[in-house]
């Protein structure tokens, strides 16, 4: 159980932290008042809080009055002060401390300044009495129900009325004071029955019975049954008191508590009634120790919340991480997110996969088939940019060579028939050969069209889903027109560069050796293979039916050369058909088909590699320079999405004071349940300077003052013995966690240099 100091200071840091906004964003635990007009709600608050509160014909409370109560020592007699959050003139003017006696006037001050447009108003009045013989707690008084209005009255005032009420009962960490006259059937209550849809379960709910008085004496059995909890049970019970009425208004306290307890005494039925929840006095201490005990177990909840709360506004404060308010502001920033595109998007190109590209960026893959007859399918993965386009380039190498059909002899002589010219038999001219060229060129013109098309596009759509990655939302739609008018142009350069490289090679040409060696080893081959079979003609002969040449075998004699007999043959005709026109014609179109399947194998190899190079690695790779460049260089007015607009910046403003009042409560509440840690005062919200002017001042939190030296052992190894006189000299300076915790570091200590010595 928290003694009476630290349950002071705990009940004021609730009201520290509630004063610098958090009840805002999260709730706090709190005791609040809700009751009919004229239910006797007033005649509560003053009997707990000993202030005497106003009454007029007109309604009593028209906004939510938190009175704080603090037992100060060192005051001499009572004093009060207020505040509302917001009033800096209010403030200054009250938050000196008073007497209670000039408690009206304060009410009379707030009702001018807080109902001036509105006959209730939904904003909080903070009062704070002081004084040596107060018992600590905080009650919330608010707006009494009503069903109708006076002549000239707002008629949204009971809906009024009822939303501020219900913003307070639902808060979960709210204890409802239900206020219940006792010549009022509960089932007619309508506070209780609003109290019940906010806590179903009555974990919250403590009705309080006024006007006991009122009762026939007939009745008074079944009102003392109800206050017994033995009609309508409630889990937290039911608590009683006498109000002062209109003519005991001025009656000080003291008196009135004399009063009240005679009334009690008058009738034997009361002494039924413990006393623990009945009479002002008894009734005040009893919430007090129900506040204390509520704070205590919401402690530990409420921090967590903070904690959470904290990490989610840093989280959303992370778009907000710098005020954008001029162009030069801008442009630092768009410098700063193309600077990290850049650096991002080369490390990708270049196969460096972070951890969190892995885990945050999921560009799904889809398969898609590439130019017709290509001989394998390629799933694009936009995650793995090289990996894909490595593919495709495989794919596209392959599709050329099987693409690259040589025309068959027999069409080439077709061909050679038709393109027949001027030229001498067994002349071939060079225009022949890039005419029968020219198909399969126009063949490689048109696959590498379509592959190159799908690169490009391939690259288009990973570049656009990783620039929607790697840059934030409200930059996405700059970025990505700015490069679609970057891939634009670089559709056009690529194409354009497509056209000049086969024109460029329309015409056959090559300086490659492969080709010059490969023709002469054909050549070469050849003419091998027609020695052998001039080798042949020394053979023995064989079989009739044979070539021509066996024939001529019988000529050959040591005394008849090679030559003569050749010359012979001539002249007999045996060696013609050899040098028939259509023999010639299929010569020279195999000669022709060797050298144009040559040239494909040298040709083609080059194609590949430089529209590879001079088309996507150079327009779609190396030239996104280009695309960061435009990006550095757009206007002034297409920046303007990067200036915080008032929205923004009133958001962002939101959010950094969001956070420094979490932070500053958390510090706040953590000083509370582990004990003071450091001497440092917590931050302050922005726009909320934690000083005098905003919130009560504190008492110190209590620290030991007369802590001795702890005597040292004589023998190290007598860890019992230095344990124990610790103990002695903590057992009357320290709370008891915290000398358990000491304790304990010592005790450890004196354990690990025992083991030295």
């Amino acid at each position: 159980m928290l003694s009476g100091p630290e349950y002071q200071h705990l009940v004021d840091k609730i009201n520290r932290i509630r004063s610098i906004g958090l009840a805002s964003f999260l709730s706090v635990p709190q005791i609040a008042i809700f009751g009919d007009q004229s239910s006797g709600k007033s005649s509560v608050l003053e009997a707990t809080t000993k202030l005497s509160f106003p009454r007029d014909k007109g309604m009593c409370t028209r906004f939510a009055t938190q009175v704080s109560l603090r037992h100060d020592p060192a005051l001499d007699s009572e004093v009060l002060s207020a505040r509302i959050e917001g009033e800096t003139a209010f403030n200054a003017t009250y938050r000196v401390v008073i007497p209670p006696t000039t408690f009206h006037d304060v009410i009379s001050a707030a009702v001018q300044l807080l109902c001036r447009t509105s006959h209730i108003s939904d904003r909080t009045l903070e009062i704070t009495l002081s004084g040596p013989g107060i018992a600590p707690l905080t009650i919330i008084d608010l707006p009494g129900y009503i069903n109708v209005t006076l002549d000239g009255q707002d008629k949204r005032i009971p809906d009024i009325i009822r939303k501020i009420n219900r913003t307070y009962m639902s808060n979960p960490r709210t204890i409802i004071l239900a206020v219940v006259p006792a010549n009022v059937d509960l089932n007619n209550s309508y506070v209780l029955k609003e109290a019940e849809e906010c806590d179903p379960k009555g974990e919250r709910t403590i009705p309080v019975v006024t006007k006991p008085d009122t009762v026939e004496e007939d009745m008074l059995p079944e009102l003392i049954d109800m206050i017994l909890n033995k009609r309508r049970h409630m889990r937290l019970g039911y608590l009683v008191l006498r109000n002062s009425g209109y003519a005991g208004i001025s009656r000080p306290w003291d008196e009135a508590a004399r009063a009240e307890q005679a009334y009690f005494s008058s009738n034997k039925l009361w002494s039924l009634v413990p006393d623990a929840v009945k009479g002002r006095a008894n009734v005040q201490k009893f919430l007090g120790n129900l506040l204390k005990e509520h704070i205590k177990k919401e402690l530990p909840p409420m921090m967590q919340e903070i904690e959470k709360s904290v990490a989610s506004t840093e989280q959303m404060l992370k778009e907000f991480a710098q005020s954008i308010d001029t162009p030069g502001a801008a442009r630092q920033k768009l410098f700063q997110m193309v600077t990290k595109l850049q650096t991002s998007l080369t490390k990708v190109l270049n196969g460096e996969y972070p951890a969190e590209y892995y885990n945050t960026f999921n560009g799904d893959g889809h398969v898609d088939g590439h130019a017709s007859g290509a001989s394998e399918v390629v799933v694009k993965n936009i995650r793995f940019i090289r990996f894909t386009l490595s593919r495709l380039y495989a794919v596209y190498a392959e599709d050329m060579i099987t693409n690259t059909h040589i025309p068959e002899t027999s069409m080439v002589v077709e061909d050679l028939d038709l393109l027949q010219g001027s030229e001498l038999m067994g002349f071939t001219s060079f225009s022949k050969f890039k005419q029968i060229f020219r198909p399969i060129h126009s063949e490689w013109k048109r696959l590498t069209t379509e592959h190159i098309t799908s690169m490009h596009q391939f690259l288009a759509e990973a570049f656009t889903a990783f620039i929607a990655y790697d840059i934030p939302p409200s930059a996405h739609p700059f970025f990505l027109a700015t490069f679609d008018r970057f891939y634009q142009l670089q559709v056009e350069k690529i194409e354009s560069t497509l056209q000049d490289i086969f024109a460029d090679h329309e015409n056959p040409f090559t300086l490659d050796k492969y080709y010059t060696e490969t023709l002469l080893s054909k050549q070469h081959n050849q003419s091998m293979a027609t020695c052998d079979l001039i080798q042949q003609l020394v053979a023995p002969p064989v079989t009739d039916g044979l070539p021509f040449f066996i024939e001529a075998l019988p000529l050959l004699t040591e005394e008849q050369p090679f030559m003569d007999v050749f010359h012979r043959l001539l002249e007999k005709g045996m060696y013609l058909r050899s040098m028939d026109v259509k023999n010639n014609k299929r010569k020279d179109a195999l000669s022709l088909c060797d050298k144009l399947k040559i040239y494909c194998e040298v040709a083609r190899t080059r194609i590949v590699d430089v529209v590879v190079l001079q088309t996507v690695e150079r327009f779609m790779i190396r030239c996104l320079e280009d695309y960061y460049v435009m990006l550095s260089n757009a206007d002034d007015a297409d920046l303007r999405f990067l200036l915080e607009s008032p929205e923004r910046q009133s958001r962002r403003k939101e959010l950094e004071q969001k956070r420094a009042i979490l932070r500053s409560s958390l510090e706040e509440l953590k000083a509370v349940y582990y004990g003071p840690i450091s001497t440092t005062t917590a931050p302050s919200a922005p726009g909320k300077a934690l000083d005098s002017s905003s919130y009560h001042p504190l008492p110190p939190t209590p620290r030991s003052q007369n802590i001795q030296p702890i005597p040292h052992s004589q023998n190290l190894k007598d860890v019992g013995r230095a344990q124990k006189a610790l103990r002695e000299t903590m057992s009357s300076t320290l709370p008891q966690y915290k000398q358990t915790i000491i304790t304990s570091i010592l005790a450890l200590c004196l354990f690990v240099l025992s083991r030295f010595y």
